[in-house]
C-alpha cells in the first residue's frame, strides 16, 4: 500500500529505452529559435525552443482544453515531460517541464513554463508525454469525481 502511495506522488516519468512511434517524433531541426504548437485531445501547448550546440531551452504556455475543465476544473496533479529521442526514436532522456499548478486549485486559463535543459548527445527528435488528475467541483472533497488525462507516445511493450 505504501509503495502505491509513493508511486502516485512521483514527479518523474522515465521513458528511457522506450521507442516512439514515427508519427509522434518531432525533429529538433537546425533552427536556433523555433516557435511551435503541439496539441492533443486534452491540451494545447504553444512553445518556443532555443537550440544550440551546447544549450536547449523551452518556454511557453499550456492550455488544458475546455472539454476537460468544463466538468473537472480543479487540478489534483499535472506533470508534462519532454522526451529526447535518438535517430531510431528511442528515448535517451526524459525531463520534467511542468508548470506550477496549485494542489486542488482551479485550473488557470494558461499554465506558463520555462526551462533550460540538458540536451543529451545523440538527440535528434523529441516528443512530449504527460499525466494529470482533475477533479469536479461538486460535493465535498471526499465525494468529488476524478478525471485522468495522459499521453504516452510510445510503442506498446512486447
Amino acid at each position: 500500500m505504501l509503495v502505491a502511495i509513493m508511486a502516485s506522488c512521483s514527479t518523474t516519468m522515465s521513458n528511457v529505452g522506450r521507442t516512439t512511434v514515427k508519427e509522434k517524433r518531432i525533429a529538433i531541426g537546425d533552427k536556433v529559435t523555433d516557435t511551435r504548437k503541439w496539441e492533443t485531445n486534452d491540451l494545447l501547448v504553444n512553445y518556443t525552443i532555443n537550440n544550440s550546440a551546447d544549450a536547449f531551452s523551452i518556454a511557453g504556455s499550456i492550455q488544458i482544453k475546455f472539454s476537460v475543465v468544463a466538468s473537472f476544473p480543479i487540478s489534483e496533479s499535472f506533470r508534462i515531460f519532454i522526451n529526447f529521442l535518438d535517430s531510431n526514436g528511442t528515448a535517451i532522456s526524459t525531463q520534467k517541464i511542468s508548470p506550477f499548478t496549485k494542489y486542488r486549485g482551479k485550473v488557470p486559463d494558461q499554465l506558463k513554463f520555462s526551462y533550460n535543459l540538458e540536451k543529451p548527445a545523440g538527440a535528434v527528435y523529441y516528443n512530449f508525454s504527460y499525466m494529470g488528475i482533475f477533479k469536479s467541483n461538486f460535493g465535498d472533497e471526499n465525494s468529488q469525481e476524478d478525471w485522468e488525462i495522459f499521453h504516452r507516445p510510445f510503442e506498446k511493450k512486447q
